[in-house]
């Protein structure tokens, strides 16, 4: 999806050091939080199996002493509820670090061939926003495309 803006020559570099810094982050915040979620599940289905007493997992007791819920939470343990919570934002981390990636590698791609964006997009007929055009007329075009090669099949 192109906006009609272009980073500058000037602040390119600032911008790709930005965008591989981000996608580090996501891939590094996310691979924590899968482990520590695949962990806390294992422990809890190992608490879960045994009768009791004091064999509960450490993962399981810290996540339930640090949010001061060290006894069950209604009828669901506070922990386990942390870890689903936690769960979802490793699903907003991947969908996250592939957008990202998508984004730095094409970027990479643009700089192997030593050209810029607006380059790039103008040189290509099939990719370029007409002038004085909005995006939504481009999804018109494009939706139209579809339209027109879905009849020719």
């Amino acid at each position: 999806l192109y906006l009609n803006t272009c980073v500058g020559k000037a602040n390119y570099q600032y911008f790709f050091w930005a965008l591989g810094s981000t996608l580090s982050m996501v891939i590094v915040r996310g691979g924590i939080l899968s482990g520590l979620v695949i962990t806390f599940f294992i422990q809890y289905a190992q608490a879960e199996g045994t009768d009791g007493g004091d064999s509960r997992s450490t993962t399981l007791d810290q996540s339930n002493s640090w949010l001061g819920a060290d006894t069950d939470f209604g009828e669901i343990d506070f922990g386990l509820f942390v870890a689903i919570v936690n769960t979802v934002f490793v699903s907003i981390d991947v969908t996250c670090a592939i957008l990202l990636a998508q984004l730095f590698f094409f970027h990479v791609r643009l700089r192997k061939l030593g050209t810029t964006t607006y380059k790039y997009l103008s040189d290509n007929p099939t990719r370029q926003l007409p002038r004085g055009s909005s995006v939504s007329v481009l999804k018109e075009q494009e939706i139209q495309q579809v339209v027109n090669a879905a009849n020719d099949t």
